[in-house]
This record gives structure tokens, C-alpha cells and sequence, in this order.
């Protein structure tokens, strides 16, 4: 099966958390299991780290490209763009 692993699921999984790496490691060690990210998750998950923290984004950067990533469509970043844009007007960060 294939599966598309949200940025939530990476962040948690950097952050050491148990429930993400028991997640992940199930989907890994299912048979005939394909694991995807795309520009978008990788983008969003390593803005997340600190500035100052260029250990943990070198580490990060080198577990993220152990995903194989899907290309999206130059659409789908605009479109993400607007809709991010909106919630910020929102309140919803």
C-alpha cells in the first residue's frame, strides 16, 4: 500500500515522539509498503527548526530524504499559499 505521510507525523517523529516512530514503524515494516512525502511537507518540516539549531536541521534534512518525494504541480503551491494566507487572517496559524 501507499502512503502519504503528513508533515505532523515528521515533526513528531524529529521531536522523538513514541506514538510517531510506533506509526511509522508499522507502515515500514508492512509488506509491499511505499512511504511519500512531497516539497510541500519537506518545506513546511524544516521551517520548524530553530534557526540556530543547524545540527538538528542537517539531521532533519537527511531524514527526510530518506522518503521518496511525489512532484506536485506548481498550482498546488499556489493554492496552498492562499489557503495558509487565509487561516494566518484567521488566527489559525
Amino acid at each position: 500500500m501507499k502512503y502519504f505521510i503528513d508533515t505532523n507525523i515528521i515533526i513528531d517523529l524529529l521531536e522523538n515522539k513514541e506514538e510517531a516512530k510506533e506509526q511509522l514503524k508499522s507502515l515500514v515494516l508492512e509488506d509491499g509498503s511505499e512511504l511519500f512525502i512531497n516539497r510541500l511537507i519537506v518545506l513546511e518540516t524544516l521551517r520548524t527548526i530553530h534557526f540556530n539549531h543547524k545540527k538538528v536541521f542537517r539531521k532533519a534534512e537527511e531524514k527526510l530524504k530518506l522518503f521518496r518525494q511525489v512532484d506536485i504541480k506548481p498550482k498546488i503551491y499556489d493554492d496552498t499559499i492562499t489557503f495558509s494566507r487565509f487561516c494566518h487572517s484567521k488566527g489559525v496559524k
